[in-house]
């Protein structure tokens, strides 16, 4: 997210602990009403299910203050908060911590382990029905502390879960509000490991990873995501946001937010899921691997489209159109400072620049996981290697373009590569007699070469050439 503080939260929500002696407003078992609330049995059957505090004290919430309880019929229950914790002056970060709780007439105690120590806290039950609770939180111990309180708080049941929903890349199509981005200039992945990368545009147009953050971490609970980042050097940030939807590949963001004169304003956020477009299809070739092929280049509409052309190591790519004003060479090519001997990415020899060891490209440079999302990625040439292996391969039209057909010869399924040819300089070569595709390998004893698969008529094999040419892909998953 962007790298800076929204706000910071002046008022904790709900934090844990009380001792087991302190008391509240009922302690009674029985099964009867009470003068303040719904009855034991009531309460024991609605409250199952996930809570997220959205009212205090007949207030709205603002964003960065809500937090979700998750209620489980044996006892056990989780809590998940990001928030400014006032009596500790520093953050939250709880991703559904484990808790458990009773209820003894219409008084809930919720205790547990946190920080090394047992903590506790009551919550009086005053309303609850399917679709809201109402509670007054009267008391927690922290660091050995007794605090008091007396705060209502409003709960709405959660019933959507989009913890699996939010995994992929999402690009910004609309914001409103203070404090965005500005532009539709921003991309978030969101993996499933609960970490995330952020992309922005640079001049050429071309998806770049902000490297500049040590920490990227996110959680959903329910329908509200908890972010934090840490620029390097710098302290972690925190932002909040409601999950309004995640409907037919867009995903809507609201936040209520509060300016420190203590005005308040709604922020909203529209996502786009990046996806491989409709008619791609993962083809299973029965490889040992499990490896599966694409059936279409990137860049293409079917299975004989060229599609475009890459530079190894970039992620904007180009067509057939030699005058479309870019040239590929060194002097253009990205990961080096113009020259075969001036790499700056990428390099395992001295000899050609800049030595950091990586031999096959991180994700933000892999020009199938950003076009594609993170569910595609460019083949490795031990994949290739595979594809070879494991296949017959033919030269073949379809729909009157030349290329390869490449046949399983564990299952019968096939995939069509298309003579795309390459592009070079200002020159387009060998379309229609030759096909060049990138691999994500480095060639480790030529670093200014990279790996790919070579064909023509005759044959396919592997190759080793130029980083700056512009070779079609073919991703896998």
């Amino acid at each position: 997210m962007k790298a800076k503080h929204l706000f910071h939260v002046l008022l904790t929500s709900v934090m844990l602990a009380a001792t087991a002696g302190l008391t509240t407003a009922c302690t009674s078992n029985d099964d009867n009403p009470t003068p303040s609330g719904p009855s034991e049995s009531v309460i024991k059957e609605k409250i199952v299910g996930k809570w997220k505090a959205v009212t205090q004290d007949g207030t709205e919430r603002v964003t960065d203050k809500l937090y979700v309880m998750t209620f489980n019929a044996d006892g056990t229950m989780t809590y998940s908060s990001s928030t400014f914790f006032q009596n500790l002056s520093k953050y939250t970060w709880r991703n559904k911590a484990p808790f458990t709780y009773s209820i003894s007439g219409n008084v809930l105690t919720r205790e547990g382990q946190e920080d090394g120590e047992l903590r506790k806290a009551f919550y009086e039950v005053t309303d609850i029905n399917d679709q809201e609770m109402q509670m007054v939180f009267t008391s927690y111990i922290l660091d050995g502390q007794t605090f008091s309180r007396d705060m209502k708080i409003g709960y709405e049941r959660v019933t959507a879960d989009y913890s699996e929903d939010i995994i992929g890349m999402w690009e910004v199509t609309e914001m409103t509000g203070e404090e965005t981005y500005n532009d539709d200039n921003a991309r978030l992945a969101f993996l499933a490991d609960g970490t995330y990368r952020y992309y922005r545009k640079d001049d050429t147009g071309d998806w770049q990873l902000v490297s500049t953050r040590d920490v990227e971490e996110y959680f959903v609970d329910g329908d509200w995501v908890a972010t934090r980042w840490q620029e390097t050097g710098g302290e972690m940030n925190y932002e909040w946001w409601d999950i309004d939807e995640i409907k037919d590949g867009q995903m809507k963001w609201s936040a209520l937010r509060e300016r420190e004169d203590g005005t308040r304003f709604k922020t909203t956020f529209t996502w786009r899921k990046v996806e491989a477009p409709a008619g791609v299809e993962a083809i299973d070739l029965g490889l040992p691997s499990g490896t599966k092929w694409a059936n279409m280049n990137i860049g293409a509409e079917k299975p004989e489209d060229y599609g475009l052309y890459f530079v190894w190591g970039e992620t904007v790519g180009y067509g057939s159109d030699t005058n479309d004003g870019h040239s590929f060479n060194w002097a253009s090519y990205k990961w080096c400072n113009g020259s075969y001997d001036t790499m700056t990415k990428y390099c395992t020899n001295s000899s050609y620049g800049t030595v950091d060891n990586k031999t096959v490209l991180d994700l933000e440079d892999d020009a199938a996981y950003v076009n594609w999302s993170n569910s595609w990625r460019m083949p490795t040439i031990t994949e290739i290697d595979e594809l070879l292996n494991n296949t017959t391969s033919e030269w073949t039209t379809v729909n009157g373009v030349n290329g390869r057909k490449f046949t399983s010869t564990m299952n019968g399924n096939s995939i069509f590569l298309p003579a795309a040819g390459y592009r070079y300089g200002s020159y387009l070569d060998y379309q229609t007699s030759g096909g060049y595709y990138w691999s994500s390998s480095l060639s480790e004893s030529n670093p200014s070469d990279a790996r790919s698969l070579d064909f023509g008529s005759g044959s396919a094999y592997t190759g080793s050439d130029y980083r700056f040419l512009g070779f079609t892909v073919r991703p896998v998953q």
